[in-house]
C-alpha cells in the first residue's frame, strides 16, 4: 500500500454510513412485530426527551398588519415568538406553519391560501430560527452549515435540536388549546421541522389532527455526498436507525400525513418506482401498527 494512500480493502466513510445503515433499515423492514408503547419511549430517548416544558405566561404586544405578536413562555426559561392570526369563527381549525428558516421564510401564497379559507394561523420561531437566531452562531456556521453550534452544543447537554423543537411544538399547542380552544389543529412544517412535527405527533400525547411535511426525507439512510448539506445538522439523531426509521414514526402517530416533494437524506428527488416502495412500506409498517390514518407522496 501507497503511504498516505488508504487501504483499498478499507471502507469509506461514505460506504460505511451507506452499508450500516441499509443493514439496520433491512433489520426494522424485516420485523412482523412492534411493541408500541416501548417504540414510543425508545422515541422519546432518541430525541432525549427528558422533561415536558409547559406554557407559563404569554406576553402579548401590539398587533401588526392583522397579526398579533406574542411570545410564549414556558417552564424552563424559553422564549417563542409567535405571529397569530385568529380564525374567521369558532369552528374553523388552526394551522401552525414551520420554517428551519423562520417564520419570515413561509410562502406567501400559502399562507393568503389559509387566510381565504378563514383558518386561524400561527407562525412560531422555533429555536434558532427566525427572532431565536443568533448573529454569532450564523457567522461561525458559514463554512460548516446552519445549526451546528446549536445541534452540537444541545448533543453536549444531553438535548437533541429535533428534541427541543418536539417540546416547543408543544407549547405552542397548550397555547392554542388553552386560549382558543380550536375544533382541530394541523401543523404543516419543511424539511427538519416537519420531522420534528411527525416525531412530536408519534411520541407525545397530542389532539393535532393532521400533518403536512414539505421536502422531508422518507428515510434516515445515508445515499451519498452530492448535496450532503441538503439538511442541516439539526436533523441528526443517533441512534434512530437502530430504532426504525419515518415509516415507523408515521405509524404511530395514527394520523392523517402528507408528504410534499419528499427526498432522500442527501436531498435528491425520488422517482415515481421509488416512491412507490416507500408508500408500500409505510402502508405496511402502519398495517402491522395496526394504527389508523393515512399517508400519502405528493
Amino acid at each position: 500500500m501507497q503511504t498516505g494512500k488508504r487501504d483499498p480493502k478499507v471502507n469509506t466513510m461514505e460506504d460505511f454510513l451507506r452499508q450500516s445503515g441499509t443493514e439496520l433499515r433491512k433489520s426494522f423492514l424485516e420485523t412482523k412485530s412492534f411493541d408500541l408503547n416501548q417504540k414510543k419511549n425508545q422515541l422519546r430517548s432518541i430525541l432525549r426527551l427528558h422533561e415536558n416544558p409547559v406554557l407559563t405566561d404569554v406576553q402579548k404586544y401590539t398587533s401588526q398588519g392583522g397579526w398579533d405578536r406574542i411570545i410564549l413562555e414556558t417552564s424552563d426559561g424559553r422564549l417563542i415568538p409567535i405571529l397569530h392570526l385568529a380564525r374567521q369563527n369558532k369552528w374553523k381549525g388552526y394551522v401552525i406553519l414551520c420554517d428551519p428558516k423562520g417564520k419570515k421564510n413561509i410562502p406567501p401564497a400559502l399562507i393568503d391560501q389559509l387566510i381565504s379559507q378563514g383558518t386561524g394561523i400561527v407562525l412560531p420561531d422555533l429555536s434558532g430560527t427566525g427572532e431565536n437566531s443568533s448573529s454569532v452562531a450564523s457567522a461561525l456556521e458559514s463554512h460548516v452549515g446552519d445549526f451546528h453550534t446549536l445541534s452540537r452544543a444541545d448533543l453536549w447537554l444531553g438535548k437533541t435540536a429535533m428534541g427541543e423543537w418536539v417540546n416547543e411544538l408543544d407549547v405552542v399547542i397548550q397555547f392554542l388549546n388553552t386560549e382558543y380552544r380550536p375544533a382541530s389543529i394541523r401543523i404543516d412544517g419543511s424539511r427538519e421541522t416537519g420531522l420534528a412535527a411527525l416525531f412530536y405527533m408519534a411520541a407525545q400525547e397530542n389532539n393535532v389532527s393532521s400533518l403536512i411535511l414539505r421536502e422531508a426525507p422518507l428515510s434516515y439512510v445515508f445515499d451519498n455526498l452530492e448535496d450532503i448539506n441538503f439538511f442541516t445538522m439539526a436533523i441528526h439523531l443517533p441512534g434512530f436507525l437502530a430504532w426504525g426509521d419515518i415509516s415507523l414514526a408515521a405509524a404511530l402517530s395514527g394520523k392523517d400525513i402528507t408528504f410534499i416533494n419528499p427526498v432522500t437524506m442527501s436531498g435528491n428527488k425520488l422517482d415515481s418506482d421509488r416512491m412507490k416502495e416507500y408508500q408500500a412500506e409505510f402502508d405496511n409498517i402502519r398495517h402491522i401498527c395496526r394504527k389508523e390514518g393515512k399517508i400519502s407522496f405528493k
